[in-house]
């Protein structure tokens, strides 16, 4: 019971650690993950490991697994006008879902709220409620950014897809996992 919030996310590093949204996981102090598996979904618990409202993401740690295989992240980051791009995640609830658009424009700033999102990827395919922290891979099957916002001016329900940047992510990761004083968390 209680108010829950429905997101998609990305497996990162062989040692279950996922990335998602901060958006997603703000607000909530429960963590569950849902992996596909055997034609059905199996649900484990997670810790969030660190969260940060201005990129807006977060990470979290996939618990009671020994090991998952990590999507493989772009090591370029690099992205071209037109280049085909799916999105991979759960829009409204409905998981295991891929749709397919074009990278529109490179470094898009955009003013949300209180937060201006920088040096952002925008696309033309459907991120809708729920793709948020899933991630958009390229025709080679790497993750080249995280889906994160749907911007639009008014109520209309079209509007600019935008992507946190692979590159961003890696520097999360970076950042938050090889910490001096970073504890994995017990399984």
């Amino acid at each position: 019971g209680g108010p829950h919030s429905i997101g998609s996310g990305v497996v990162v590093t062989d040692k279950c650690y996922a990335i998602t949204n901060n958006h997603v996981v703000e607000n909530f102090s429960l963590y569950e993950v849902g992996m596909l598996a055997g034609g059905g979904v199996l649900t484990y618990p997670a810790t969030l490991i660190a969260a940060d409202k201005n990129l807006d993401l977060a990470l979290l740690r996939i618990k009671k697994m020994d090991g998952c295989s990590p999507a493989t992240l772009s090591q370029t980051g690099s992205v071209d006008i037109g280049e085909t791009v799916f999105v991979l995640g759960s829009p409204f609830g409905m998981s295991h879902t891929v749709t397919r658009g074009i990278i529109s424009k490179r470094n898009r700033t955009v003013a949300m709220g209180d937060i201006v999102y920088q040096d952002m990827i925008q696309t033309d395919d459907s991120i809708s409620q729920g793709n948020s922290g899933g991630p958009v891979i390229n025709i080679k099957c790497e993750v080249i950014g995280i889906a994160t916002a749907i911007f639009s001016k008014g109520r209309s329900s079209s509007g600019l897809g935008l992507l946190i940047p692979v590159t961003r992510v890696t520097t999360y990761l970076a950042e938050n996992i090889t910490k001096p004083n970073f504890q994995t968390p017990d399984s």
